[in-house]
């Protein structure tokens, strides 16, 4: 196998989207990512982040590329979790907690919050580590046209929480009136 086919490989398990640190992972130097990206190949998005043109974009990659910006720690949030699902429409900004301070250039629709979020929190979608789905409803900052209550019920209609957990979260919003905090 070529570093090339390896690569693509890569990428359709990445949407699209690979770092160096996940290339190398993969055996992949980062030298032939820069030779492949000086050859069409790829497209340099970051400093370390590029997207493979052999692989077709879709729906989930704005979130792959947010992830990769926010680096191996970051977790995308309530409402980007949220709308990867598809429970509510994606918000125009792509948000992502990380531990650490970003400095990068990221693009202008990806948003960076600085929070730790614990391990039990976490859980992974797609392919991508975002908030569990009772997390990321409980402490997701939804637009004011959408009730807390409809998208708990929409979540359940999809069979991503249980009725018990369901239950829990109406439960929080009635005592809450229906708001959280943004971020854990």
């Amino acid at each position: 196998m070529t570093y090339r086919s390896e690569l693509v490989d890569l990428a359709r398990h990445r949407h699209g989207v690979v770092t160096t640190r996940e290339a190398r992972e993969w055996g992949i130097p980062a030298v032939e990512m820069r030779k492949m990206a000086q050859h069409g190949g790829l497209t340099r998005l970051g400093h370390g982040i590029y997207r493979v043109l052999a692989v077709a974009q879709s729906r989930l990659t704005p979130y792959a590329v947010t992830l990769a910006f926010a680096g191996p720690d970051g977790v995308l949030n309530g409402e980007t979790t949220l709308g990867l699902l598809r429970i509510i429409d994606q918000p125009p900004m792509y948000r992502a907690c990380t531990p650490w301070l970003r400095r990068c250039q990221a693009p202008g629709y990806i948003a960076f919050e600085h929070c730790y979020v614990e391990d039990a929190a976490v859980s992974v979608h797609h392919g991508m580590r975002g908030l569990s789905v009772p997390r990321a409803l409980q402490w997701a900052t939804l637009p004011r046209t959408l009730r807390r209550s409809d998208v708990i019920a929409k979540a359940y209609e999809l069979r991503l929480i249980t009725l018990e957990e369901g239950t829990r979260l109406m439960r929080m919003c009635d005592a809450r009136s229906g708001r959280s905090a943004p971020c854990p």
